[in-house]
Formats: structure tokens, C-alpha cells, sequence
């Protein structure tokens, strides 16, 4: 982080001239390229360095928000002193987080609610039903504690033991979560927060390499045309793949096939990325 160099509008142009960096962000006009990549690198790098006992892939996963807020084990106090909101605000937020645990369980969806000792209702071990008519809930455990969650006709342990790395985490980085909220403003930032954070790991001489290689394709393939903000956008996504499959970029293992999800993976846990965009999720006071 020392050695870290520090970038400006300019040095981004000077690295990856191919790149219009003046040219409005797709998402969001109010940002230029360059700046949007500028407004999120010091935040990036922070939770890098805050960020020790986490593996590279699951700080991905909370940069992404894959995980909403209403997964997160978050009790009511631990909430008011994460985002110093008031007492109402509080309350309010775990009301809608039990009508929601209530109303949105689909068929073949993987749920997990929260610590089971902190769920938002009562569970009947035995008949493992609930009193507050949220259905068949299960007990699961990860690391001796226990978590509750909704009976789905799903057997990947991968993806169970996935979020319940998520649960296990986050009451223990509230940095996190509140890093986590910031992205929820926009799904846009996904890529650009993937992208910093590698390039923060693997080293700025190697993600300009990267960047100009790909912008250069580009600007092969459409010699008459400049690289759009959304194509610079969508070139992100391939520098991703590029540093997780050549320098295994995990953080842990090494292997690229722990940091890319097989396709049984995605079919049990691709089905509420769309459907979840108008449930309730908290914004910090």
C-alpha cells in the first residue's frame, strides 16, 4: 500500500491511452469514466487493508452485493451501531426483514436467514415449523454455530457453505457492510470494484499491461471508432477473467476453479438476482 502510486485523471490517460476517459459513464452521466474508476479506488484499497482475515473472493462477493443486506445476520443492535440510524429506523428495517423472510421463498431459490438464535421468529425443533407462517425452515451449521434457513430443493454444498461463509463474516467486519451498502446505489459498480480490487493484488504495472492489451484488440478490431464508456465497461469483465485464470487470483488456494462458480453453482444461485431489486433494503442515516 506504501508503494502504492497515486493516480489522477492525467496518469489514467497516460496508462491506457486507448481509453476515453472523459467520455460520460454509461450508468451514470454525472461521472466520467476516469472519475467513476477514481471515486472508487480509495475505498477499494481501504477495505483491502482492513480487510486481512477475508480471502480475495469473498470481499468480491460483498463488493458485488450478491449477498442483500437481508442476509446478513445483523441484529437489531448491531445494526443501529454499524450505521448509527435511530431507534425507529431500526425498527422498521427488521419489521420489513421479516415480511420479506415471509413473502419471497421461490421454488429451487437457496435462502438463508440469519443466526438461529437471532431469526425473527420462533422455530419448533421437532416439527421444524415456524409460528409466524414463514413455512419449513431448516437448521444448518457451519464452524459450530447454527443458522436457519428455508427449506429450497437445493443439495449443493458449495453454495451453501458459500453464504454461510458470508454469515460467519459479517458481524465481524462492519467495514464491510457498510461498504457493501455503498454499492447498493447501483449494480454499475460491480465490475469496477472487481477490478480495482485485483489490481490492488496482482499490481498496477500488471493491470496496465492488461488494460492496454484488450483496449488495443479493441481498437484492432474498430480502427474508426473509439472504445465507448460501455465497452470500456464490458472490457472489465474480460481483465477480470484474464487475472483470475492467469494469476489466480483468489487470495488462498491458487486455483482459478475456486474463484469461478461451476455451472451447477450458478443454476442454484442465479435465480433472485433480478427479482429481489424492489425489496427492502436499509440506506445508512
Amino acid at each position: 500500500m506504501e508503494n502504492q502510486p497515486t493516480l489522477d485523471i492525467q496518469s489514467l490517460k497516460q496508462e491506457c491511452p486507448g481509453v476515453d476517459f472523459d467520455a460520460p459513464f454509461q450508468f451514470n452521466k454525472e461521472f466520467t469514466v476516469g472519475h467513476y474508476v477514481l471515486e472508487f479506488l480509495p475505498t477499494t484499497l481501504e477495505i483491502i487493508k482492513n480487510s486481512p482475515n477475508i480471502k480475495n473472493d469473498t470481499i468480491l462477493k460483498f463488493v458485488k452485493a450478491d449477498f442483500k443486506d437481508f442476509r446478513l445476520p445483523i441484529t437489531r443492535t448491531q445494526f443501529m451501531r454499524y450505521l448509527q440510524c435511530t431507534e425507529a429506523f431500526a425498527d422498521d428495517f427488521m419489521e420489513a426483514q421479516s415480511s420479506h423472510f415471509a413473502v419471497t421463498f421461490k421454488p429451487k431459490e437457496h435462502k438463508i436467514l440469519q443466526k438461529y438464535e437471532t431469526v425473527p421468529f420462533k422455530i419448533n425443533p421437532q416439527s421444524k415449523t415456524s409460528t409466524c407462517n414463514y413455512g419449513i425452515v431448516q437448521q444448518v451449521q457451519m464452524e459450530g454455530q447454527k443458522f436457519a434457513r428455508k427449506e429450497q430443493n437445493i443439495t449443493n454444498d458449495a453454495v451453501i457453505n458459500s453464504e454461510l461463509e458470508i454469515l460467519l463474516k459479517a458481524p465481524e467486519n462492519p467495514h464491510l457492510i457498510s461498504y457493501h451498502a455503498s454499492y447498493e446505489q447501483g449494480a454499475e459498480s460491480d465490475s469496477v470494484g472487481e477490478l480495482l480490487l485485483l489490481f490492488e493484488k496482482e499490481g498496477y504495472e500488471d493491470f496496465c499491461a492488461l488494460f492496454r492489451s484488450l483496449l488495443e484488440k479493441m481498437l484492432d478490431k474498430k480502427p474508426d471508432k473509439r472504445p465507448t464508456a460501455f465497452e470500456v465497461w464490458e472490457m472489465t469483465q474480460d481483465i477480470l477473467a484474464i487475472l483470475k485464470l492467469e494469476h489466480h487470483c483468489d487470495g488462498v488456494s491458487g486455483s482459478p476453479v475456486d474463484s469461478e462458480p461451476s455451472q451447477k453453482e450458478v443454476e442454484g444461485s442465479s435465480s433472485d438476482s433480478d427479482e429481489e431489486e424492489d425489496c427492502f433494503l436499509y440506506k445508512p442515516i
